[in-house]
């Protein structure tokens, strides 16, 4: 991800539960981001809260889970609803 404000932070499936814990409590993340269903497994015992709060999305759709994309439909619903207000203002 190559966004303002966004910052990579690599794990790895061979890290233990602890040691996810440690890199979330230090990294001050406002969301995370995994790539698939196995990297999920691996860290979501870490990141209940994230997953509670609805801040942790996979790449791969992992059912019942949060897809990247929402954030992409969310910004592009609020993007078209200021467009569309702002037409509906100047008329």
């Amino acid at each position: 991800m190559t966004m303002p404000g966004v910052v990579h932070v690599p794990v790895f499936t061979s890290l233990k539960p602890s040691e996810y814990e440690f890199i979330q409590q230090n990294c001050g993340a406002k969301m995370v981001m995994v790539s698939n269903k196995k990297l999920f497994k691996c860290v979501s015992p870490a990141l209940e809260d994230y997953i509670k709060e609805g801040r942790l999305y996979t790449f791969d759709e992992v059912e019942g889970e949060r897809f990247w994309l929402e954030i992409v439909w969310r910004d592009l619903k609020d993007t078209l609803y200021r467009i569309l207000k702002t037409d509906k203002d100047e008329t």
